[in-house]
């Protein structure tokens, strides 16, 4: 495994990690995709991971800056049958149990993160005129 030195991966700026969130939130409000937030006291996963199965029923892990060992970014895909069903069996257990935020928990959440990104923006933007 190689791991790209961090130079060449810039994080993204607020601006896109607005539109991210908005998007995410939005898809979630609407029913689009199913997504949830960890309740930490229930379910301890570590903040800088997101797991997430796609379309094609691969299983992803992805870490962020804050990964412990220092790395930028270093994910897992999976494509094996048995491993990605088991986790897909454990993610349609999650809503409504106490493991998740509800969906209207998580849409709060993401409205704060949303609320905080855009006064970060105003403040870029104050200082840049």
């Amino acid at each position: 495994m190689i791991e790209l030195p961090r130079k060449y991966i810039p994080p993204f700026g607020v601006e896109d990690r607005l539109f991210f969130l908005t998007q995410l939130r939005s898809e979630i409000a609407d029913g689009s995709i199913i997504g949830l937030i960890a309740r930490p006291s229930y379910l301890r996963l570590p903040d800088y991971i997101s797991i997430y199965i796609d379309s094609n029923m691969e299983l992803h892990f992805a870490t962020t800056e804050a990964f412990i060992y220092g790395a930028y970014a270093c994910d897992v895909h999976l494509s094996e049958k048995s491993i990605c069903q088991a986790f897909q069996t454990f993610f349609q257990s999650l809503p409504g149990s106490p493991l998740v935020y509800s969906q209207e928990e998580t849409l709060a959440i993401l409205d704060e993160s949303i609320a905080r990104l855009e006064n970060m923006q105003g403040i870029d933007e104050a200082g840049q005129t």
